[in-house]
């Protein structure tokens, strides 16, 4: 938990220079060249989620020739994969550029920040490889530590080279050398953590066992950045490449906070592997149960105080013309992070049973739906068009999800309901007079006292809603994982 408000508050402290020193442009820019660096990772087949199943196994039943296998394969297949990937990235760039609405002399950088960012993509697929040996051992300290230094120095890098007068492919190149000291230290860990790994091999058998699993894996991943990302690429093709990153500000606030529940996702995915190995339902059952309720308890506090601050919020952070251009994007996306955040425990459970099938035609018909309601709500309402269409798509998520796995489990709605939702709806209520009178305080209040009563309302409301949710079975039973979600939210 530490680690993620460290995280958190750097980001939010660093992100009003980053942006208007960059600009409008080369951050909307900067926005997008990350986006298709993360969707030409799809070139992994699928292979990370698939690595973290095998290496649990095989570190469960210690059979440790078996786990060395698994990681060199991988490993190797990553190194000729990131290889392709970087290439089509870099062929596809002049393509991009065309279908973007970027000023003529933003061209020649925007290409040149391509091609640093190909070669990223080759070292951060190594990277995610290493992390993968910590999630199957469930060591997600070493990930937090790692994961945070390379955090922070990567914002404080930044904004180092800002201030020297470099732009944005000098900023793309200080973060690639950081992702390479991050390869070394993961590198190092696994070495240490597991001796017995011995000189690289590649396994034929076993690369097949890992893509017959990635094959869904991958459909997802191929499919998973455009229902994610697909809003902003519209946006800088029919609005102007500077509208998004009215959307992305917003869009990052969202993307922060939901750092706590990805967290305890990547947690429950090995534990959830784990138990459906042993043939453990009932403990699986229980899990995902207390695992829902304290993931919805935690963060639909925090995005209705987001939701009824938001103006004020981005006016404080990133000036009046965010305020005004932003503060309905975050609200409808405060609203869309609680549903998210509570699909993504479905979403681990049916990869750790062994159905990412499901989850992979579930992104198909997203993708099918999510296209043309992109194309209509953007055109006729521009950037709240673009937020309700992310609203929409992770909504059907959330039930497609969820009517899956409690299928599986032979949980009933109501039950489900009762068990997980309705303490913390509980919560919420009776801490809604807090937000009421907070709300009128701050209209005749002055910048730092409005930034007080934020804060102060924030987590009056969030205590709140904890202490109504969370029973004495909930904590003794989530202790555990607790403490691991809390080392486990390294970017």
């Amino acid at each position: 938990m530490g680690s993620q408000t460290l995280l958190l508050a750097v980001g939010l402290v660093s992100s009003p220079y980053i942006v208007h020193t960059l600009g409008l442009n080369l951050y909307g820019i900067l926005v997008l060249i990350g986006i298709t660096t993360n969707y030409f990772g799809v070139v992994e087949l699928g292979l990370g989620q698939a690595t973290i199943k095998f290496l649990a196994n095989s570190s469960s039943r210690e059979d440790w020739p078996e786990f060395t296998r698994v990681f060199w394969t991988s490993s190797l297949s990553y190194l000729v994969l990131g290889v392709v990937g970087a290439a089509g990235m870099v062929a596809f760039t002049p393509v991009l550029i065309s279908l973007l609405r970027i000023p003529a002399e933003a061209r020649a950088v925007t290409s040149q920040a391509f091609v640093v960012s190909a070669i990223a993509l080759i070292v951060s697929l190594q990277v995610g490889l290493a992390s993968s040996v910590m999630r199957a051992l469930e060591r997600f300290e070493w990930i937090s530590r790692v994961g945070v230094g390379i955090g922070v120095s990567q914002v404080l890098l930044t904004v180092t080279l800002l201030y020297c007068g470099y732009s944005l492919v000098g900023v793309m190149i200080g973060s690639t050398a950081l992702q390479g000291l991050a390869l070394i230290a993961y590198a190092l860990l696994v070495r240490v953590l597991v001796p017995g790994l011995g000189r690289p091999t590649w396994d034929h058998k076993t690369f097949r066992r890992l893509a017959s699993f990635g094959t869904y894996v991958s459909i997802s991943q191929l499919i998973g950045p455009l229902l994610v990302h697909l809003e902003k690429f519209i946006l800088g093709s029919l609005v102007a490449i500077g509208v998004v990153t009215y959307y992305t500000v917003p869009y990052n606030v969202i993307s922060a906070l939901s750092l706590f529940p990805a967290s305890i996702a990547v947690v429950m995915f090995p534990a959830f592997t784990r138990l459906h190995s042993e043939g453990n339902g009932e403990n699986a059952r229980e899990l995902y149960i207390r695992g829902t309720k304290f993931v919805f308890g935690s963060i639909v506090p925090i995005a209705i105080v987001v939701g009824v601050f938001a103006r004020p919020i981005l006016t404080l952070w990133m000036g009046i013309e965010f305020g005004n251009n932003s503060a309905r994007v975050l609200q409808i996306l405060a609203f869309a992070l609680v549903v998210s955040a509570v699909a993504s425990l479905p979403y681990q459970f049916l990869q750790a049973v062994h159905r990412p099938d499901l989850t992979a035609k579930f992104h198909v018909l997203e993708l099918v739906l999510h296209i043309p309601l992109c194309f209509a709500l953007i055109g006729a309402f521009g950037l709240t068009g673009a937020a309700v269409a992310w609203a929409v798509r992770v909504t059907l998520d959330l039930v497609l999800l969820v009517k899956s796995t409690i299928g599986h489990m032979g949980i009933g709605l109501s039950e489900l309901f009762r068990a997980s939702f309705r303490a913390p709806l509980i919560g919420v209520l009776c801490g809604a007079p807090i937000l009421i009178l907070a709300r009128i305080a701050i209209n005749d209040a002055g910048r730092i006292m409005t930034a007080l009563i934020i804060a102060i309302t924030g987590l009056a409301y969030f205590g709140e809603v904890i202490i109504v949710t969370l029973d004495r079975r909930d904590k003794s039973y989530l202790t555990p994982f607790w403490a691991r979600c809390g080392d486990s939210a390294a970017p």
